[in-house]
């Protein structure tokens, strides 16, 4: 199995704010590149806020679970 690693930004909601967590899993679809479409589980979320763009996280996932207690 190969690792893949992607690092997303996206807004927070009041639909997405309950359900984004280190728990969460996140379906990736629609990649160009095929092999990076998938399940990926969050390693780590930062939030930010920016006056311009508002508030948002920075998302740097795996592409299979992390083993327990893993940061």
């Amino acid at each position: 199995m190969h690792e893949y690693s992607i690092k997303l930004e996206a807004p927070v909601t009041p639909g997405n704010l309950p359900v984004m967590g280190v728990d969460a899993l996140i379906a990736l679809s629609g990649h160009p590149m095929h092999y990076f479409n998938g399940s990926y589980w969050p390693r780590q979320i930062v939030e930010s806020f920016d006056p311009k763009s508002g508030w948002h996280w920075v998302v740097d996932a795996l592409n299979h679970p992390l083993a327990q207690g893993a940061v």
